[in-house]
Order: structure tokens, then C-alpha cells, then sequence
């Protein structure tokens, strides 16, 4: 398994999370079924946000939905690394999805002032920019792309 691979995953496992219109939200991290706003403590929670935004999203998948399997990746990948660099894989994990989500906002919108930003290319952007830039994030990882 690569880093690649682990990011093209989590990726993939965040657009299934905001895929659809209904299931994403914006100036929020995300809401519940009574449309309340959760923070990112809830947004961890065992119950599953009605919508999240983006960057709620990708906080979700890789520090609960895929937390073991990002644990059992790290061994995995750094079979070396002690108890603590593996627990700090998620985080690292974050960062890389994070750095190639901007990579691809870059690409679909060049010059904007708030691409290395989820939460406002979030909040600036439709559904469809988000799945276009998680689409073309997995894609470029599939293929070992550089973030650009």
C-alpha cells in the first residue's frame, strides 16, 4: 500500500460522504437531521451528520469513519514507525488529502485567493466544484500526481 493509495481512498470516502447536494452544506461543519449546526466534536460522532461540509467531511472519514484502517495502513507503509508515529498518521493523512484537495481547486479555478482554504473554497463554491475537485483530487493520486 502507498500513501497514494491511502489518500486516493479517502478521498473516494469523502465524496461518497458529500456526494449528493442534500448530503453537503456550507458556513457549517455540519448539521443534523433537525438542520441544527454540529461542530467538529459532532461531526465525530457515532451518529452520522445529515450533511457536512467539505472540510467536516474529510475530518470525519479520517478521524473516525477510517481511523483503524488508517492505523493498520501506517503499519502497513512504516512497519518501523513506533505507537506514536503511527497514531500521528491520520493527521498526516489529513494534510496530504487536504494539500491535493487545494491542488485541484488550483486547477479548476487558478488564481483564486482562497484555493489552499477548505473551508472557504467551501463555503465560496457549488456542489458541483466540490465533487469536480474531489474527482480530479482521487484521480491524480490514483495516478501519483503531484499536488500542483
Amino acid at each position: 500500500m502507498t500513501i497514494q493509495e491511502v489518500v486516493s481512498t479517502v478521498l473516494a470516502d469523502t465524496l461518497t460522504l458529500v456526494g449528493k447536494p442534500e448530503r453537503w452544506t456550507q458556513r457549517k461543519w455540519g448539521r443534523d437531521a433537525d438542520d441544527r449546526s454540529i461542530n467538529r466534536c459532532g461531526v465525530l460522532a457515532d451518529k452520522p451528520p445529515k450533511c457536512l461540509c467539505l472540510d467536516g467531511a474529510l475530518h470525519r472519514v479520517v478521524y473516525r469513519d477510517r481511523s483503524d484502517w488508517l492505523l493498520r495502513a501506517a503499519k502497513e507503509i512504516a512497519p518501523e514507525a513506533d505507537k506514536h508515529e503511527r497514531r500521528s498518521f491520520r493527521s498526516q493523512v489529513y494534510r496530504y488529502a487536504h494539500a491535493a484537495l487545494c491542488g485541484a481547486f488550483r486547477t479548476i479555478v487558478p488564481g483564486e485567493c482562497y484555493a489552499d482554504d477548505l473551508w472557504a473554497w467551501n463555503d465560496e463554491t457549488t456542489h458541483t466544484a466540490v465533487v469536480h475537485a474531489l474527482k480530479l483530487a482521487i484521480t491524480r493520486e490514483r495516478a501519483g500526481l503531484d499536488h500542483g
